[in-house]
C-alpha cells in the first residue's frame, strides 16, 4: 500500500491585512459618530428656535391680556394670567442639553424685562434656515424675528415701522428706536441718535420731565395742574399725572386735528387709577354739547359709578349730527398700563386696545374735524374741550401722537415697545 502525502493548499489574513481592515472599520465608525453628532446637534438647534418662537407667541398673548410682561418665566413651570388664570404656555421650555453645542456658553435660555420689552437670550450651534450660527436675543416684534446681540445698521429705502427719517436715510436697524446718522457695520446700541418723527406726526408728546412737542410742528403745550411723574412710565421714566379734577394740558387749536375725510391716529399710552365718572382722553369739542363740531376720545363710565373696568369710545360730530362708538368687552381696566389706538383707514374708524381691535364704525362721505374756531384748543387728559372742572382722567397719559394723512396700523398689531 502506498502512502499519498499532499501539502495543505490553506491560506488566511497576514497580520498586516488584518490591521488594514481593522483601520477602516475603525475610521469608518468615527465618521458615522460624527455625523450622528452633528445631526443631533442640529436637531437641538432646530428645537432651540421652535421654542423661542411658541415662547414669544406665548409672551405676546400673556401681554396682549396684562397689559405687560411677565417678570420673570421659569423653565418646567407654566406661564399662565395673574389675573384671568388663563394659560398661555403649559410648560416652559429648557435649552436643550447639553448647552454647549459649538462656541454655545453652557447656560439655559434667560430671561429679562425693562421698559423696552423683554429679552430672551439663545444661542445656536449651527446655522438654521436664515439664522446663522451664534448667540441671539429674541425680543417683542414679529414672533418670528430674530435679532443678534450686535445688530448692524442697514441703510434701506423703505420707512421703518414708526416711519422715523434717520439722517439722510431711513434705517431698519434692530428695534425701531435704533435709529440715527450710523453706517452699515455700526454697532446699533452705539448709534441710538436723534431721528425726526415724519410728517405725518403732528403733535408728539414724550412727557419725558417736560412737555416739549418732539414733532416737526414743536407746538405750544399749556399746563393746568398736570404734575411729572417717575414712579409709573410707560417708556423714558417719566410720565403725566392727571388728578381727575383739574389738571389737563392744552395745546392751541390747528388744523393738523381737522382730519376731513382721511386718515388719521390718534394713539397713546394710559394707565387709569379710577373710574367715578365719565372722562376723556383727548377731546377737542364744545364744552356742554357736540353741536359745534368736534372729536372726542372718552370712556363709557356713568357718572358717579367708579366700576371695575370700562370701555373707550370715539365720538365725533358732521353736519350737526353726531356720531360715536365704543369698543366692547371692558378692556379698560385699573392700574395697567394700556396702549389706545383711534385709527381712521378708508371708510372706517377702528378703535385699537393693546394692538388688537375691540370697536369700529364705517364713516363713508363723514368730515372728522375740530371746532373752527381759534379760541378753542385741544385738550389732553379731559373729555370736554377748554372745560376745566370736569370730565378729566385720573392717572398717567405717556407718548402721546396724532397723525394726520396716515392710518399707522391697519390691522391686529403688536403695541410699540419702545418710545417712538
Amino acid at each position: 500500500m502506498t502512502n499519498d502525502l499532499r501539502l495543505s493548499t490553506k491560506s488566511g489574513f497576514t497580520l498586516i491585512e488584518l490591521l488594514v481592515v481593522i483601520a477602516i472599520i475603525g475610521i469608518l465608525a468615527t465618521l458615522t459618530i460624527l455625523s450622528l453628532n452633528s445631526a443631533k446637534q442640529k436637531a437641538r438647534d432646530a428645537t432651540r428656535l421652535s421654542d423661542i418662537r411658541q415662547m414669544q407667541t406665548a409672551l405676546e398673548l400673556y401681554y396682549n391680556d396684562a397689559g405687560g410682561y411677565p417678570t420673570q418665566i421659569t423653565p418646567g413651570q407654566s406661564l399662565v394670567s395673574p389675573t384671568s388664570g388663563v394659560t398661555y404656555m403649559t410648560i416652559i421650555p429648557s435649552n436643550p442639553r447639553p448647552w454647549n453645542d459649538g462656541s454655545c456658553a453652557n447656560s439655559d435660555f434667560t430671561y429679562s424685562t425693562s421698559t423696552a420689552g423683554y429679552s430672551l437670550n439663545y444661542c445656536t450651534a449651527n446655522q438654521v434656515g436664515a439664522v446663522a450660527a451664534g448667540s441671539y436675543t429674541a425680543s417683542p416684534g414679529v414672533l418670528t424675528g430674530v435679532v443678534p446681540v450686535v445688530a448692524p445698521c442697514v441703510a434701506t429705502s423703505t420707512c421703518s415701522a414708526l416711519s422715523y427719517v434717520c439722517g439722510n436715510y431711513t434705517d431698519s436697524c434692530g428695534a425701531v428706536n435704533n435709529c440715527g446718522t450710523c453706517l452699515v457695520g455700526d454697532d446699533c446700541a452705539a448709534n441710538q441718535l436723534s431721528c425726526t418723527p415724519d410728517s405725518n406726526t403732528k403733535l408728539l408728546l414724550h412727557f419725558d420731565n417736560n412737555l416739549t412737542d418732539s414733532s416737526v410742528n414743536n407746538k405750544t403745550v399749556t399746563n393746568y395742574s398736570t404734575v411729572d411723574n417717575s414712579t409709573y412710565y410707560k417708556f423714558g421714566a417719566h410720565s403725566r399725572y392727571f388728578n381727575g379734577g383739574t389738571a389737563y394740558l392744552t395745546v392751541p387749536n390747528s388744523t393738523d386735528w381737522s382730519f376731513g375725510t382721511g386718515d388719521f391716529t390718534i394713539d397713546f399710552w394710559q394707565y387709569s387709577t379710577n373710574f367715578i365718572r365719565y372722562f376723556g382722553w383727548a377731546a377737542t369739542q364744545n364744552n356742554t354739547n357736540m353741536t359745534q363740531a368736534g372729536w372726542v376720545v372718552a370712556s363709557d363710565v356713568p357718572d358717579t359709578s367708579n366700576p371695575a373696568s370700562c370701555n373707550a369710545g370715539f365720538f365725533f360730530e358732521d353736519g350737526g349730527v353726531q356720531y360715536y362708538f365704543y369698543t366692547t368687552g371692558n378692556l379698560i381696566v385699573k392700574n395697567t398700563w394700556q396702549h389706545i389706538a383711534i385709527v381712521r383707514y378708508g371708510n372706517t374708524v377702528t378703535a385699537y386696545i393693546n394692538g388688537t381691535a375691540a370697536g369700529s364704525m364705517d364713516v363713508t362721505g363723514r368730515t372728522i374735524n375740530t371746532y373752527a374756531n381759534a379760541t378753542w384748543v385741544l385738550d389732553i387728559g379731559n373729555a370736554r374741550g377748554n372745560y376745566a372742572s370736569a370730565y378729566n382722567m385720573y392717572g398717567y397719559i405717556d407718548e402721546f401722537r396724532i397723525s394726520k394723512g396716515i392710518a399707522r396700523w391697519t390691522a391686529t398689531f403688536t403695541p410699540p415697545t419702545l418710545a417712538y
